[in-house]
């Protein structure tokens, strides 16, 4: 039987060195940290053949862990309590690989953001201040103002930004009462308010005039994992007929001048005419492009007719249009005098919809005097290139084909090209009245330009 190994304990210091004889006759010297002085250093054995190698590395092993061995002792009895609680949630969790630490830095990521926390109400009110001196435009403004107030409403708006949870978006943008185009506008501005409030990390090297300067109240963006809500593209442009055509310019000539007090209540002061004209016969965007157009900005003297687009929805859309003839005889029979904007501001929706009373379209849509004018001038020309850059398309010019090549027959787009002054109000020339006399009904009666015409 053999008989043990002798193992004699050398030092009463941490790390232990033993002597152990061995069967030979020689012996060994081993280095043992059992019983770590801090959580983060385990147990090392090494084993050195002479006494001094073995002390050499127990000096170099205090060293290295001292530090850690004056913070263990550091810890109060409390957190060593807190401590091991926090390891065995993560060990029920089954999540052993994730550090403490790590698990400190979600929790302050995301429920301490850097700026503090904001609720939704002074959220919205803070976006929409930055979108104001990022000069975007009143009706832009008035949008978001409507949108971010039904979705604060909706969220409640006490709640915390941070606390809004991707499923509270998903549940209002799939709100039942809505269409999937509103959907697709919600969940766009959502994404963006909140795209707002977003921590530093998320803006470095991004553009500031679309996504805001930073602000550091959430740490993600809620409306990140989810997809944008689908909308339908199969749905066919909003065109007007030949009739409606006629009656709108009808209404829009009769009611071309403005009251002499300046006014424009009653039938015959309604004075949207260039309104009328320029959306059918130019494709002029409504309220990005026509509302904010100046009289300098057309050119009816040109040896080709053009308008200048130089502030528009996009930058594509900064260009200038062709101006075709049945534009320009429209234009020319708008009062004067033609300065300033083409069509004044004031009670502008309430002057609209009169004129929409006077030529009997009892329900109108958004565009549909731009989308008209694609059709036909697409139709006619066979070219989606060109009705592309006179439309200022932003897109590819399939979308033109792909909506408009069948939305109204070649006889239609004919017949568009033709609704001059001369065929629109009843074929007679004695109805027709330039500029000269436009500028006041009072004038009619006495115009030199008005007696050789109705002569």
């Amino acid at each position: 039987m053999a008989r043990p190994r002798k193992i004699e304990r050398l030092t009463p210091e941490w790390p232990k060195i033993r002597r152990r004889d061995r069967k030979d006759g020689t012996a060994s010297w081993m280095v043992d940290s059992g019983g770590p002085i801090s959580p983060t250093v385990g147990r090392i054995q090494r084993t050195f053949r002479t006494e001094e190698a073995a002390r050499s590395y127990a000096v170099t092993l205090r060293s290295t862990y001292s530090e850690h061995a004056q913070s263990g002792f550091g810890i109060t009895s409390a957190q060593r309590t807190d401590a091991e609680a926090a390891f065995k949630l993560l060990e029920n969790a089954h999540a052993d690989d994730v550090r403490l630490c790590d698990a400190v830095r979600f929790y302050l990521t995301h429920h301490r953001p850097m700026s503090g926390d904001i609720n939704l109400a002074d959220l919205r009110t803070k976006f929409l201040e930055n979108r104001r001196e990022n000069g975007l435009r009143p009706d832009s403004i008035a949008d978001l103002d409507r949108r971010t107030d039904s979705l604060v409403k909706a969220l409640k708006p006490k709640r915390l930004a941070r606390d809004v949870t991707p499923t509270m978006i998903r549940q209002y943008v799939n709100r039942a009462d809505i269409s999937p185009l509103t959907a697709r506008n919600d969940f766009s501005v959502a994404a963006a308010m909140f795209a707002f409030a977003l921590r530093p990390d998320a803006y470095r090297g991004r553009r500031t005039r679309k996504d805001a300067p930073v602000t550091g109240w959430i740490a993600s963006n809620p409306c990140a994992g989810i997809p944008k809500p689908h909308v339908a593209d199969d749905t066919p442009p909003s065109v007007l007929t030949i009739d409606e055509c006629i009656s709108l310019l009808r209404a829009g000539y009769a009611s071309r001048h403005t009251h002499p007090d300046g006014s424009f209540f009653g039938d015959e002061f309604v004075a949207l005419l260039p309104f009328v004209a320029l959306g059918l016969f130019a494709g002029l965007r409504p309220i990005a492009e026509i509302r904010r157009l100046d009289w300098r900005q057309i050119d009816l003297d040109a040896v080709k007719p053009v308008v200048a687009i130089t502030r528009s929805k996009t930058r594509a859309g900064i260009r200038e249009v062709e101006l075709c003839p049945a534009a320009v005889a429209w234009l020319r029979l708008c009062p004067e005098p033609q300065t300033g904007l083409v069509v004044t501001s004031t009670n502008f929706q309430k002057r609209f919809r009169r004129l929409c009373s006077l030529a009997g379209i009892t329900a109108w849509q958004q565009d549909s005097m731009r989308h008209t004018f694609a059709s036909c001038h697409y139709r006619t020309g066979q070219n989606a290139a060109h009705t592309a850059a006179q439309l200022g398309h932003a897109g590819a010019p399939s979308v033109l084909f792909t909506h408009y090549r069948n939305a109204v027959s070649l006889d239609t787009a004919t017949r568009f090209w033709k609704l001059t002054p001369a065929t629109v109000l009843d074929d007679s020339p004695a109805n027709i009245v330039p500029i000269a006399c436009a500028a006041s009904p009072d004038k009619l009666a006495t115009s030199s330009v008005c007696q050789r015409r109705t002569a």
